[in-house]
């Protein structure tokens, strides 16, 4: 029996690229921040609800498949379905941070995650990255066709959280010595005063009571077998009076602490 068939029936094999990050870090991390303004990291959503959100009606595959790569988004599955996503709590870390520094760590982790990256940083660290086209195409899987696409993905991507400088060395420990560095700061712990009780403050112009301490002394006993004392003037008048009721005053606010 002869195994020979025609063209028509032969089955082409197409050569497929391995994957890599369709989009630069950077559209990655803004797609995902626009998306977390419709839906939190709890909610399993699909690529239709995704769509709706960016208004788009074309494929959104490609945008997706990379911000999972960047560890942006996780797959959940979705009942039968396979294709279910939610947002990883790093979106909420690199858009609502405490420091710059916390924001440029997240965004080198997001970096390092694409396992293509991962084996770039391995071998380039600390390094110039050299043309890497014939470098993707002979060692790590990349189709002559997208060669040049993925290189120019992981440059931008680089640059963007500041692992690549503008003579193309890559250094990720010094990416984040600089993001400490810049952005770190000093937070000393002082002990909180001790809280005082309001005092009633008189107007500079209120009349005062006489301070000399001559005059007539008055006992006054308190519960507990307690005394107050008030000593007044001789010549004690109603403006005098003013004053001291002012001064009670003060006691009843002291008294309510």
């Amino acid at each position: 029996m002869s195994t020979n068939t025609t063209d028509s029936e032969q089955i082409r094999k197409v050569e497929r690229s391995r994957a890599y990050p369709g989009i630069s870090l950077e559209e990655a991390i803004t797609f995902s921040q626009t998306i977390s303004k419709s839906f939190t990291a709890s909610q399993t959503i699909n690529r239709d609800d995704i769509a709706a959100v960016l208004g788009k009606k074309g494929s959104i595959d490609r945008t997706i498949a990379a911000s999972v790569q960047f560890g942006l988004f996780s797959k959940e599955p979705i009942g039968d379905r396979k294709s279910g996503y939610r947002l990883s709590p790093i979106v909420k870390q690199i858009t609502h941070y405490v420091e710059e520094s916390e924001r440029k760590r997240n965004i080198i982790e997001c970096f390092k995650a694409p396992q293509l990256f991962k084996e770039l940083i391995e071998k380039y660290d600390k390094h110039a990255v050299p043309p890497l086209k014939p470098i993707l195409i002979r060692f790590h899987g990349i189709t002559e066709n997208a060669a040049e696409d993925a290189e120019n993905i992981f440059r931008a991507s680089a640059q963007y959280c500041g692992a690549l400088d503008d003579k193309g060395l890559l250094n990720i420990e010094a990416a984040l010595k600089t993001s400490n560095v810049q952005y770190a700061e000093v937070i000393t712990e002082e002990p909180e005063p001790q809280q005082q009780p309001p005092v009633l403050q008189l107007p500079a112009n209120e009349p005062r009571l006489n301070e000399n301490l001559e005059g007539e002394k008055v006992k006054i006993r308190l519960p507990g077998k307690r005394y107050a004392y008030l000593i007044y003037p001789d010549d004690i008048d109603q403006t005098d009076v003013t004053v001291l009721r002012k001064e009670i005053e003060k006691l009843e606010i002291i008294a309510k602490k």
